[in-house]
């Protein structure tokens, strides 16, 4: 009871008796006794009531094809075929013109009838795809599809779905044939167009993408095929020159693409395997959307957003557009030299990293960046070339010093490194030069050469804690503890702020079992 009165109240809704005139909406009625069938079934005084609203829908316009084809498709839930079909037989009396109803009545038909009937459709409706579409799937042989499709396009000429359908039905030689009548039928169709370039020789597919730009002169995806197109053919100057001529040409039609569809296009050229189109197409619109203050953060988020994309090589043309506008600025070779570590070859981060030291010659930290690469493949007689030029632009480098004698150190000569270290503390004069000199020495356990450098590395710089630190170890070790527990105390005379210095001395008397003394050096360092 509660069902019949919840479908009543529905068909109330939707009817509308007025002078014993009858309105619905056959479409709004059938979709909703579908939904309400699967919940559960629908009531006979429901179907009843619903067979007398699509009724009175026909008779007040018998001419609207959709009244017809709910009324089929109500008789077709309560599981009436005959029904249906006498239904629609007399919708198509009225309706002969409509496609929908035509396609319901191959529907409700056994397959052996469905011929006999879409031959009768696309004769009364020969401009619907749709039929026709139907018609060709209904034929197993590939022959019989072609046929029908053909006649099909002498009716509807402009269908770009039925050229395709056909062309694909043929081979290679009858494709071209049919793609130039297909662009003579439907010339604003970007996919037949680019079809035949790719079925046609390099002269003529040139041809055929300049004559589809003359009917596309808004879509940059012609010009981007062209670029493509030169790049098969081994022609780099012509990409970079077909993309320039597209930006300019689809800015005289007004069609200026967004920064963010070229790095898709690009995006798009990279996974097609077009590497120089996709470099062409950066470097051509580096600057589009983009203000010169902000070009090199702009850039740099671009081309992590495309790495992480996936879109390595779009990634890379970034960086590369970023390194030749700043060319003199670190950061942007630093983030480009990472890139290729993370993602590049090692012949492709070698040619960054030279580039990096040939622009910025006077910055070192590409110099020792190149070399520690070139060592950690095991070539030490590279890395001491570079860090040898190195040297060369920057004599007065503390780094590429260090750099050098800790390459010839860690490679077994000692006497290179000492040499080194022996030039550093001449041209340079720095402390972390002197302390490595030391180690040096005591690494050889040639003591009073270290003993001797440490006295004078000493009296040149009081205040580098690391000096005092080594002295004093130096003195621990042979076992002479109250000298060192005066140099540690001399050492915090000039380094009072070194943690490190208090606590080698708080160690020193630690060790020896003199904790209150131990407590005492402590108290003084929170002071």
């Amino acid at each position: 009871y509660q069902r019949r009165v919840h479908g009543r109240i529905k068909l109330d809704k939707l009817s509308n008796s007025v002078l014993g005139q009858t309105s619905v909406d056959p479409a709004g009625y059938l979709t909703a006794i579908e939904g309400s069938k699967k919940e559960q079934e629908i009531d006979i005084n429901d179907l009843r009531k619903g067979r007398l609203l699509l009724k009175s829908a026909i008779l007040a316009n018998p001419k609207h094809a959709q009244s017809w084809i709910a009324a089929a498709r109500l008789e077709e839930y309560d599981g009436k075929l005959a029904a249906a079909r006498n239904i629609v037989a007399q919708g198509l009396q009225h309706c002969l013109d409509s496609a929908d109803l035509w396609l319901l009545a191959v529907r409700l038909e056994p397959p052996e009838k469905a011929k006999e009937i879409l031959a009768k459709a696309v004769e009364a409706v020969p401009g619907s795809v749709a039929l026709w579409q139907a018609a060709a799937a209904r034929e197993p042989d590939k022959l019989m599809r072609a046929k029908i499709l053909r006649r099909a396009l002498e009716h509807v000429p402009t269908s770009v779905t039925l050229w395709k359908e056909l062309i694909e039905l043929e081979g290679a030689d009858e494709a071209r044939t049919l793609l130039y009548r297909a662009v003579q039928c439907v010339p604003t169709s970007l996919d037949l167009w680019l079809a035949l370039a790719k079925l046609e020789s390099y002269e003529n597919a040139r041809a055929v993408l300049n004559k589809a730009r003359e009917f596309l002169r808004t879509e940059p995806s012609i010009w981007i095929h062209a670029a493509k197109l030169e790049e098969t053919h081994g022609n780099v100057e012509s990409v970079e020159s077909v993309v320039r001529r597209a930006i300019k040409a689809l800015a005289k039609e007004d069609a200026v693409l967004k920064r963010e569809d070229w790095l898709r296009e690009a995006g798009l050229a990279e996974r097609s395997g077009a590497l120089l189109t996709c470099r062409a197409i950066i470097k051509a619109t580096a600057n589009v959307g983009v203000d010169d203050k902000d070009a090199e953060s702009t850039w740099l988020e671009e081309a992590e957003a495309m790495t992480s994309r996936g879109c390595v090589e779009t990634a890379r043309a970034l960086f590369d557009v970023l390194v030749t506008t700043y060319p003199q600025r670190p950061n942007g070779w630093l983030k480009y030299i990472e890139f290729e570590r993370t993602h590049g070859t090692s012949d492709q981060l070698t040619v960054v990293m030279e580039r990096a030291r040939a622009e910025c010659s006077e910055a070192e930290l590409f110099w020792l960046i190149d070399a520690k690469a070139k060592w950690k493949r095991g070539d030490v007689a590279a890395a001491r070339a570079v860090i040898t030029e190195a040297l060369t632009r920057n004599p007065q480098s503390e780094s590429v010093y260090l750099a050098l004698a800790k390459l010839e150190r860690q490679t077994g000569n000692t006497e290179a490194a000492r040499a080194i270290l022996a030039r550093g503390r001449e041209v340079c004069d720095t402390p972390r030069i002197w302390m490595q000199s030391v180690q040096l020495e005591r690494e050889q356990e040639l003591t009073e050469a270290a003993e001797s450098l440490l006295k004078i590395a000493l009296e040149k710089h009081p205040k580098f804690a690391k000096l005092w630190m080594i002295a004093g170890q130096m003195r621990a070790e042979r076992g002479a503890f109250e000298e060192a527990e005066k140099v540690f105390e001399a050492g915090l005379e000039y380094c009072r702020t070194s943690p490190q210095l208090w606590v080698c001395a708080v160690e020193l008397e630690a060790s020896q079992g003199n904790f209150p003394k131990a407590r005492s050096i402590l108290e003084k360092a929170r002071v």
